[in-house]
């Protein structure tokens, strides 16, 4: 009988974002070898805060709009 180990959202969403450096690099070998070996286990309420995560994610702006005056205006 092989181990199981419980995956939380926090690998998971780390797993994903690229911009997490070597967070996301560690995440997603950790994901894949879980994974290959089928020796992970993802609960529901796991997969429903990874959902949320990503659609909140995918609606956060990239970049942060500032508004700058204009000197020659007064």
């Amino acid at each position: 009988m092989s181990a199981s180990y419980f995956v939380d959202s926090n690998i998971l969403m780390c797993a994903h974002d690229t911009s997490a450096g070597e967070k996301h690099e560690r995440a997603r070998a950790l994901a894949e070898e879980l994974w290959r070996k089928r020796s992970d286990v993802v609960s529901t309420q796991v997969l429903q805060v990874l959902a949320v995560s990503l659609r909140r994610e995918a609606w956060r702006p990239r970049y942060r709009t500032v508004r700058v005056k204009n000197p020659l205006n007064h």
